[in-house]
């Protein structure tokens, strides 16, 4: 049960927004990679890399996360469409998805993602294979992605990857993965969820922060209370880790 999920006289839900972070020392890392980058125009929400529904013969198809992410790049609709990439289906391969990642400041994706508990290194989110690579991104594949700006945030819209394992003093995933490579901020999830739920809570998170500029802490939260208004459980499985804050969305001129 996360912390969130927790109840007494009231739900923790509605009484607090809640962030994770590994410890205090990540935290004071978070902050000062954040501010010695507040000045650069890579700060700003500029371009956003949306992926959903990879074809890939080893996974099945999710006609809700196809849905999703055409309904969030609706939402940025009036973002200069040469600062968008969609990739859907067979476009979704991992090459491309690896090289648009290296260039954007949001990164959504929406696919089927597989925590390994014995060896956390085999953990993997499907995508398209190509003649370059097979269709699986690794922990260590996302780490080595280091670049000269940090995503602002980056989504899991995915099963279980938020989890994580300890392995002496640290933890192992995804989340510690992206952290080391730039990641602000990681949303995802603890365990496995279904497709059509996801869509309900993600296009409604997005619409709190982007168009409600909601603070993206207080964003998950109310797309959390609001799926959890319908009776609807899979809200408890998603996290954020890092930072909170409103995020700057440049429009452009």
């Amino acid at each position: 049960m996360p912390f969130i999920g927790l109840k007494g006289e009231k739900k923790v839900l509605e009484l607090f927004a809640i962030q994770y972070v590994y410890s205090l020392s990540s935290w004071i890392a978070l902050r000062a990679r954040d501010a010695a980058h507040s000045s650069s125009s890579d700060q700003s929400l500029n371009t956003f890399l949306i992926v959903g529904d990879p074809e890939n013969n080893k996974c099945a198809p999710l006609p809700g996360a196809t849905v999703e992410v055409l309904q969030i790049s609706d939402l940025l609709e009036n973002v200069p469409k040469d600062n968008v990439c969609l990739l859907l289906g067979k476009n979704a391969t991992e090459s491309n998805v690896k090289k648009m990642m290296k260039k954007s400041s949001l990164v959504h994706i929406a696919s089927h993602s597989f925590f390994d508990e014995d060896k956390v290194e085999n953990s993997k989110i499907c995508l398209c294979p190509s003649s370059e690579e097979d269709g699986w991104l690794h922990p260590s594949e996302i780490q080595s992605l280091v670049s000269n700006h940090i995503w602002k945030i980056f989504v899991m819209s995915s099963c279980s990857s938020g989890r994580l394992k300890q392995l002496g003093g640290d933890y192992y995933g995804f989340t510690r993965s992206l952290y080391l490579a730039g990641a602000q901020r990681v949303i995802s999830t603890l365990w496995t969820i279904d497709d059509v739920s996801t869509n309900k809570l993600m296009v409604k998170f997005y619409v709190n922060m982007l168009i409600l500029k909601q603070d993206v802490t207080v964003a998950l939260r109310n797309a959390q209370r609001d799926l959890a208004l319908t009776g609807d459980s899979n809200w408890m499985a998603f996290k954020l880790d890092g930072l909170g804050g409103r995020i700057a969305i440049d429009q452009g001129e």
